[in-house]
Parts: C-alpha cells; sequence; structure tokens
C-alpha cells in the first residue's frame, strides 16, 4: 500500500503537470525516468485516489513524526502543574485538561489581565527550557530529510505545525535544515492543534484547500485536527502510538514512519 501510495502520487503529479498543455515537451515520448503517461495513473487503493488526484500539499508534525528530540514531556507537565498550584490557580478544569498547554490556559483564564502576562511567561520559561534543550541534541528520523527532499522534488509543497515553542524549532532546523515552505510553532498561532485553526492557517499560508493537502502526525491530536479541518490524515507509528489508536482518532491510514510516503 505505501509503495503504491508513493507511486501513484509521484505519477499523478507528473502526469496532471506535464500533460495538461499540449504544447508541453512531454507530448514527445517521455523519458524512460518518468512514470508511464496515462489519465489513471499507476493503480492505488480506491478510497485514497481522490486524495492523490488532489494532492498539493503535506503538513506534517514536528516532534514525534519528523525529529526524534527526546523531550521529556513527563518533567514538563510535572513542573508546569506545580507551577500552576504555587501560584494558586489550581482548579477542577485545569486537572482534567488534556494537555499541559491547556492546562496553562484554564489556570491564565482565571487571573485579571494585569496579571496574566507574568504568569504565561512564566509558564511558559518552563516549557521552552525543557524543548530548547531536547532540541539542541534531537536528530531526524532516519531519512526523513531525504523524504522530505524526494516530496519536494515531486511537486508537493512542505508545511510543519507543531506545539512546540519557534525557539526549539529553530534551534533544531539550525543543525538539521529541512525542505519546508510553511512552518507555524505555537508561538505563531492563537489556538494549536487538535484546534484545526492551526491547520488552517497553515493551509492558508499555502493557499491551498482542505483537499489539496494531507496532514501526517504520531499522535491522536495530529489526526483530530486534521479531520477538524477536513484535511485527510495519514498516522505514523514513530512515537508510541497504535495503529489503531490513530485510525480510531480518524486517520485515513497508517504507515510505519515518514519515508515510507517517498
Amino acid at each position: 500500500m505505501a509503495r503504491s501510495l508513493h507511486s501513484a502520487i509521484l505519477a499523478c503529479l507528473w502526469t496532471e503537470n506535464h500533460m495538461a498543455n499540449p504544447l508541453h515537451p512531454s507530448h514527445q515520448p517521455a523519458p524512460t525516468t518518468h512514470p508511464p503517461q496515462s489519465p489513471t495513473c499507476i493503480p492505488c487503493p480506491p478510497d485514497l485516489s481522490p486524495l492523490v488526484k488532489h494532492l498539493r500539499a503535506v503538513v506534517f508534525d514536528f516532534d514525534g513524526t519528523l525529529a526524534h528530540t527526546r523531550i521529556d514531556f513527563a518533567q514538563m507537565r510535572a513542573r508546569s502543574l506545580d507551577y500552576i498550584r504555587k501560584a494558586g490557580l489550581w482548579t477542577d478544569a485545569v486537572a482534567a485538561a488534556p494537555y499541559v498547554l491547556e492546562a496553562i490556559e484554564r489556570a491564565a483564564q482565571s487571573l485579571p489581565s494585569s496579571d496574566r502576562d507574568a504568569f504565561l511567561a512564566g509558564a511558559n520559561q518552563i516549557l521552552e527550557e525543557i524543548e530548547v534543550e531536547a532540541c539542541a541534541t534531537g536528530q531526524p528520523f532516519p531519512r526523513v530529510p531525504e523524504a522530505l527532499a524526494s516530496l519536494s522534488a515531486a511537486g508537493l509543497r512542505l508545511a510543519v505545525i507543531t506545539r512546540n515553542c519557534s525557539r526549539a524549532v529553530a534551534v533544531f532546523v539550525r543543525r538539521h535544515p529541512l525542505p519546508i515552505d510553511v512552518l507555524l510553532t505555537r508561538d505563531d498561532v492563537p489556538r494549536v492543534k487538535p484546534d484545526p485553526d492551526h491547520l488552517m492557517r497553515a493551509l492558508q499560508r499555502l493557499d491551498l484547500r482542505p483537499d489539496q493537502a494531507m496532514m501526517v502526525g504520531d499522535h491522536r491530536a495530529d489526526i483530530q485536527c486534521a479531520v477538524a479541518a477536513g484535511v485527510p490524515a495519514c498516522g505514523v507509528l514513530t512515537a508510541g502510538a497504535s495503529a489503531q489508536e490513530l485510525y480510531e482518532a480518524g486517520a485515513r491510514f497508517v504507515l510505519d514512519a515518514v519515508p515510507t510516503l517517498a
């Protein structure tokens, strides 16, 4: 399935880009290195055919999907919740928050505006310290840079949306450049995934519709974000989530890792 998806993407991109114009040189005999000229492209699973036909971009999660950073999320959660408790802002709503960022946001809502910025700055300092330290030694997953280069060369635009801070991602990308057209960290958007606004803003930057993109991520939050935005979702098994969990969140298909796409 993975191989046919890759072949179908490349074939459809090549066929549409090179055969739409009757004056294009592709109407001469095609080089043997190109996919065969065929209006139906290379066969692929029927439910993926519409995706492949319209695909113009792939939007990726960062940590756990493209990068192995070893961020200590347990420490991040423990320190953040302790910070909230010491500020006297612990409530049932904070305790019920699914993720650390949401817990911090709920705690801040109970503060007057004059105190909110200082509280959020302190919380963000905890998060950034842990994220930057991890990203300073993080590595791309094997063959990810090559896979992204291959997808880009096939004509796909590439984007990353992440709940990480911009400083941490910048530290990583300086050491491991990635061919990304659009990057939106939590510092760049008012609402982070799984809120679909995060993904929709990336699509706006790309000037594409939801049906022209695919979201790839390792966590149910990535999949939920894509489903809410009307974007087909692909799960990857590089950070501990099971295929069943990703399918239940709404993934159209699940692969072992990002390089399987390329």
